[in-house]
């Protein structure tokens, strides 16, 4: 299964070693912002991993020391020390631990994380283990959407929250009729919203210079496979082409059957 695009140790570390190098101390919130890395200053604190992160890159925080002592004491969960606890609490399970069994085993903190991310979910479907959960409560899915949502310009179809393992989010969100809800939150346009507008729109474009109407293969090719799609589902692939003033090519088969 493809992790979900977020900020993983990896890429903490990679852009932190750039946004760091040459300084003294670990940057501001300021200065994260100036390098255009606001959002991962904002994911690293609401972690609660600004100082855990100023150690491992060797840098002092400018912060109070009794700010800095609250932390102190705080385990980092790295990814892998992450994974390697989940396999072994999980081994010959069949649903995921919950927050009740997780604190039995000594573990409240690692739950703690999973949640604060909004990865409970994304662990159980990479362990391939089902979970009993609670409904999702708005700040569970703004953390899950911040990570999915990373680095993406346009709010995730359905295919990419399965394959972050949060299929069961998109079905909630779905249900309650919230993706577009949320997609303006996160300031993201969804898929475009094919009306006659739009299908003209994508259709100059794609057919300017063209004496024939275009074929699927080419509506893909152009990343229009979706369009060519629905323009069949309606019954209108005879529509625009007369609209356009473009004969569509014909496949023949047979002596009398026409494929187009």
């Amino acid at each position: 299964m493809s992790r979900p695009r977020t900020w993983t140790d990896e890429r903490i570390e990679r852009v932190l070693r750039e946004l760091c190098a040459g300084a003294r101390v670990f940057p501001s919130r300021g200065e994260f912002a100036a390098a255009g890395r606001h959002g991962l200053y904002s994911t690293l604190e609401r972690r609660g991993e600004l100082n855990a992160w100023a150690a491992r890159i060797g840098l002092k925080r400018r912060a109070p020391p009794a700010a800095l002592a609250s932390q102190a004491t705080r385990v980092l969960w790295t990814d892998d020390r992450v994974e390697r606890t989940l396999r072994e609490v999980c081994a010959g399970r069949e649903r995921f631990p919950s927050n009740r069994e997780l604190i039995q085993a000594g573990l409240g903190g690692l739950y703690a994380r999973l949640h604060r991310r909004g990865e409970l979910d994304v662990w159980a479907a990479r362990l391939g283990l089902a979970r009993n959960r609670a409904a999702w409560t708005d700040d569970e899915i703004q953390c899950a959407l911040d990570g999915l949502c990373d680095g993406l310009e346009r709010f995730p179809t359905r295919e990419q929250f399965r394959d972050a393992g949060l299929e069961s989010l998109h079905g909630v969100l779905q249900a309650r009729g919230e993706l577009e809800c949320w997609a303006r939150r996160l300031g993201l346009a969804r898929r475009r919203r094919w009306n006659d507008a739009t299908i003209a729109a994508a259709l100059g474009e794609l057919c300017a210079g063209r004496k024939q109407f275009p074929t699927a293969r080419e509506f893909r090719g152009a990343g229009l496979g979706g369009l060519y799609s629905i323009l069949g589902h309606r019954g209108e692939l005879d529509r625009w082409p007369r609209q356009l003033e473009l004969p569509r090519r014909q496949y023949r088969r047979s002596k009398d059957r026409a494929w187009t």
